[in-house]
């Protein structure tokens, strides 16, 4: 039975000058800031080896929802992986429930947003740094990347690359459940891509399909376009 030894490489990204007007809003809520957040995340989390054996792979956005009085409100996953490693994020997640500060200044619910990314790599590589997209506000933590480590190339998953070849050449021939297969594979993987969701709404038209989620929308009345830049 092939060995998968589990790598967690945090990133912990921090401005040292960043002034306290400048503080984000998750150090003010979280006890020990998003730094102490972040690692008890990447501790914590596992790569549930169901997972790794699926070759299960993608950037998993998940959102908290916080009280002013600290308590949590809500847990969603907006971006979903595979049931194994939605469930142990839910589980994680669920563990920071006394780190939370009461807010005297709040009156509303805050949600935050995170962001984990699951990769496979062969033992022996660096994996590639992971930067979110988001570019300040709008709650999102800073990403964590949680890699799987084997000597086996055959358990990799196939490559981004490879996806879209087999995408394009399904939509081609009209074989459009595999087409969407592809590009919700995709998705898991990219899920601030805003091709992949035109993409996908082509697709469930020609499956004569309503695309439920339409244009994907993390943050309600927020768009792609505004998130990113």
């Amino acid at each position: 039975m092939r060995t998968i030894f589990l790598l967690i490489v945090t990133i912990l990204i921090f401005g040292k000058n960043l002034s306290l007007a400048q503080e984000k809003e998750i150090d003010r809520r979280y006890k020990g800031k998003e730094i102490e957040f972040r690692r008890f995340l990447a501790q914590n989390l596992k790569y549930p080896v169901l997972s790794q054996v699926n070759g299960s792979v993608g950037y998993s956005i998940s959102s908290i929802t916080i009280t002013p009085q600290g308590e949590i409100l809500d847990i969603s996953i907006i971006n979903p992986i595979d049931n194994s490693i939605d469930e142990d994020i839910k589980r994680v997640i669920k563990m920071t429930g006394n780190n939370w500060n009461v807010s005297d200044s709040l009156s509303t619910n805050q949600t935050f947003y995170i962001q984990i990314a699951y990769t496979i790599a062969m033992r022996g590589k660096v994996s590639n740094e992971i930067n979110s997209p988001v570019k300040n506000g709008y709650n999102f933590i800073e990403p964590i990347i949680l890699t799987a480590k084997t000597g086996d190339k055959n358990s990799l998953p196939v490559s981004n690359e490879y996806l879209r070849m087999k995408c394009d050449e399904f939509f081609k021939n009209e074989n459009y459940e595999e087409a969407l297969k592809c590009v919700n594979e995709l998705i898991k993987r990219n899920p601030f891509d805003k091709k992949l969701y035109q993409l996908r709404i082509s697709i469930n038209k020609r499956l004569e399909r309503k695309d439920v989620l339409k244009m994907q929308n993390f943050i309600p009345g927020v768009t792609l376009d505004e998130l990113i830049n």
